[in-house]
């Protein structure tokens, strides 16, 4: 069975999650090869200046097989289209840390930051990567929010 599942007012996961398997927003979100999104409403972000920059921190990595990770940033205002704002690897690829991608001035709190995990490759290897990411924030660099 497949639902959507809500973490407070920050973010949404939007992918299959099992009925009844655990969520850990204690720990961040979880991204795998079956769950590739993770939304973040604007106006739920954490905010430092004038949010030039989307920052993501990718807490811990779970990728035996290193198999490349790449992440893209999109913004999405309702239901338009999705703007492209950026991108992201990890290297090593089973590296965790810190990643900003500039804003271009267009984000608004009606909308959405939408960050994405590449497609990962059909095999055993790509079955274990485990992405936690603990946040998404704006800010006006890689220094601390508030």
């Amino acid at each position: 069975m497949l639902i959507r599942f809500l973490i407070a007012c920050g973010v949404f996961l939007m992918s299959s999650i099992a009925a009844g398997e655990a969520a850990r927003p204690d720990k961040g979100s979880l991204l795998t090869a079956d769950r590739l999104e993770l939304v973040s409403p604007v106006r739920c972000l954490d905010r430092a200046g004038d949010g030039k920059f989307v920052r993501v921190d990718i807490a811990r990595v779970t990728n035996p097989g290193e198999v490349p990770l790449a992440f893209q940033v999109h913004f999405q205002h309702g239901e338009s289209a999705r703007e492209y704002l950026g991108s992201f690897a990890l290297f090593p690829a089973s590296n965790p840390g810190r990643f900003i991608v500039p804003t271009g001035g267009v984000l608004n709190d009606e909308g959405k930051v939408i960050l994405v995990m590449e497609p990962l490759p059909d095999d055993q290897a790509a079955d274990a990567v485990e992405v936690w990411v603990r946040s998404v924030d704006l800010t006006d660099g890689l220094g601390t929010t508030r």
